[in-house]
């Protein structure tokens, strides 16, 4: 058996943005990181890439039920009181509000064409006495 230490990193309000393991580095290099020691686990001695690359996978799927970030990339976690939590739905909406996406030079310039078609066609009707 070869037992590997579980770590998280943080993003903003303590969200679990990042798992990380001694699978593929030293734990002077987590601590580093200011990577966070949550558990160790152990796993059968076959190839240390293949259990590290499946421990990476599966771990808060696995001890969770969900992985660390959801299909968004938001984060399904946050450490608290020394503790993996579940966000809320509500969590969720605060810490990670819908981004307002700006429209593209070409949506711009398509949106100002269909807004002067529109007034040249009412300036046309205008002159030939339509409404």
């Amino acid at each position: 058996m070869i037992d590997y230490k579980i770590y998280i990193e943080l993003g903003n309000h303590n969200c679990v943005h990042k798992m990380l393991s001694t699978a593929f580095y030293t734990e002077e290099e987590l601590e580093k990181r200011g990577a966070i020691y949550i558990d160790t686990v152990s796993l059968e001695d076959n190839d240390d890439t293949v259990n590290g690359q499946c421990l990476q996978n599966t771990y808060f799927v696995d001890k969770y039920g969900e992985p660390v970030l959801d299909g968004e990339g938001k984060s399904n976690f946050k450490y608290e009181i020394s503790k993996i939590v579940k966000l809320s739905k509500e969590e969720k909406e605060q810490f990670f509000p819908p981004v307002k996406t700006q429209p593209s030079e070409l949506e711009k310039l398509k949106l100002e064409q269909e807004v002067t078609a529109q007034a040249v066609q009412d300036l046309i009707l205008m002159m030939m006495g339509g409404e």
